[in-house]
């Protein structure tokens, strides 16, 4: 595949991956410290919304409105990643009275 980065050339590695195809599994950590498993085969769709900081406005406002968006959808699996550390999600989560919600950090 044949991309560019700000306009030079660049090459991507790994397999490009197909419609149907399983995203490859990464682990993450969620707000109380445990392992978040993102992709691999998983019994739901997931849905990743992943943006830089939950402490930005911009980036709270993502999270809300996809929380709010597939909280009712049973085949669905919404998991919000940052870089945060984990704590920053904890702090939103009660801040807002968002329950349940799955938090991933990259940090």
């Amino acid at each position: 595949m044949s991309i560019t980065f700000k306009g030079n050339p660049a090459s991507l590695k790994g397999t490009a991956l197909k419609v149907g195809d399983n995203a490859p599994a990464i682990t993450l950590v969620g707000k109380d410290l445990g392992e978040v498993k993102v992709g691999g085969n998983s019994n739901k769709i997931q849905i990743l919304s992943v943006f830089p900081s939950i402490d930005t406005g911009v980036c709270q406002i993502q999270t809300k409105k996809f929380i709010a968006q597939y909280s009712g959808c049973d085949k669905c699996e919404l998991i919000s990643v940052a870089r945060d550390l984990p704590f920053a999600f904890g702090r939103f989560c009660e801040a807002e009275g968002v329950e349940n919600a799955i938090t991933a950090s990259d940090f």
